[in-house]
């Protein structure tokens, strides 16, 4: 995904959820933090990476990779590896 960041919440496009609540979304939280949300129809659950990447007037590549085997969340800002930050 390639984002710009205008604002202090920016939605990024994601399928978003369903009418059943299920489904994720990644956007751009408080302090330019990449956050994901991600919703199974019976809880919902947020991470987010290191705050400050994602500047202003900036365009940024972005990457998120949720594995569930290790229940491991991966972000990427610029091919770079971030710290991942329960929220």
């Amino acid at each position: 995904m390639f984002v710009a960041r205008d604002g202090l919440l920016v939605e990024i496009e994601s399928p978003g959820p369903t009418e059943n609540g299920k489904g994720f979304c990644v956007r751009i939280a408080r302090h330019g933090t990449l956050e994901i949300l991600l919703n199974d129809g019976r809880s919902e659950s947020a991470w987010a990476c290191d705050p400050d990447l994602l500047k202003p007037g900036e365009a940024h590549h972005i990457g998120v990779v949720v594995d569930g085997g290790p229940k491991v969340i991966t972000f990427t800002v610029d091919s770079a590896l971030c710290e991942t930050c329960e929220m």
